[in-house]
């Protein structure tokens, strides 16, 4: 079951929906929301390995130097997922 408490962008993200981030980020999504533990659209991407959605919300002009609340980024969030080899 999905979190009740997730913007519907942090939901397509986190559920690596290409088309709905889109979509969303097109009809004025805020791209700077977060979750109850301060993550990203950017960070649940990075985590996901969801490239296109990464690239998407750079070029909207997300943060990328947001910390959650454990002060991790979303590069953190990359190295660890993996993204970065």
């Amino acid at each position: 079951m999905f979190d009740e408490r997730l913007t519907p962008l942090l939901l397509a993200v986190k559920t690596n929906n290409q088309p709905m981030v889109e979509f969303l980020v097109q009809k004025g999504a805020n791209i700077h929301a977060f979750d109850e533990m301060k993550r990203t659209a950017l960070m649940f991407a990075v985590n996901y390995r969801a490239t296109n959605i990464v690239r998407l919300l750079l070029e909207q002009g997300i943060d990328a130097y947001c910390e959650d609340v454990f002060g991790r980024t979303a590069e953190e969030y990359a190295l660890a997922s993996g993204c970065y080899r």
